[in-house]
């Protein structure tokens, strides 16, 4: 992961916040679902000096783990209206767009793949949190930007699901996954073994076959 940014991990901000609604909010991990989305329902903020602020405002674009407590969490900022800063138990890592997209990161920190290493990676150390640079080390599959275009746009139109599979889940399981192959082969072209994508459960494996990228998502 260290490659694909463009600046140093940075360590979110320790501040008291508050439940009154002031001009910033203070984004703290209790504020991300383990599926990456934002709750709104008890946000803290604060008051900042300009400097501060600007040290740890976020951006569109911005990539948010979660080093304690919840390891592993991960969000992605995309509400570049507000003012927003992170809280101390988050570290920012900002890509470098020429090489990943950051939605592709996204999807990615929600695969098995990716909460294996974080397994792994706390077995090894002695406290239950994971350092910047631990998470530097992390592998990631990376295939040229415009097949990670391709895979965000099917992981994002996968996870509508179709009208005619509302009652998949009453099927037996066979039949389910002939169904769930053909579904996929015939709206992208693309094989897979199961519907975990539509559930964001997935693992994203680019194989380099005949000088193309081909998507396979294993659950």
């Amino acid at each position: 992961m260290g490659e694909v940014l463009n600046r140093k991990p940075q360590y979110g901000l320790t501040a008291k916040a508050s439940k009154e609604t002031l001009n910033i909010r203070y984004l703290r991990i209790l504020d991300i679902t383990d599926q990456g989305n934002l709750k709104n329902n008890d946000p803290r903020f604060l008051d900042l000096n300009e400097q501060e602020f600007n040290k740890y405002r976020l951006y569109k674009g911005d990539i948010l783990i979660a080093r304690s407590g919840s390891v592993g969490r991960v969000c992605l900022h995309h509400d570049y209206k507000q003012k927003v800063v992170f809280a101390f138990y988050l570290i920012r890592f900002r890509l470098d767009t020429n090489q990943i997209i950051p939605k592709f990161f996204f999807y990615y920190g929600l695969s098995p793949l990716y909460k294996k290493y974080i397994e792994d990676t706390l077995r090894i150390v002695a406290q239950p949190n994971i350092n910047a640079t631990e998470y530097s080390n992390l592998q990631i599959p990376l295939p040229p930007l415009p097949e990670q275009k391709r895979i965000v746009l099917i992981l994002i139109t996968s996870n509508k699901k179709p009208r005619h599979c509302k009652d998949f889940k009453k099927r037996p399981k066979r039949k389910l996954r002939k169904l769930e192959r053909l579904f996929y082969i015939r709206r992208f072209g693309v094989s897979c073994s199961s519907w975990s994508v539509l559930y964001l459960c997935l693992c994203i494996k680019c194989i380099h076959i005949q000088n193309k990228y081909e998507l396979w998502i294993f659950c």
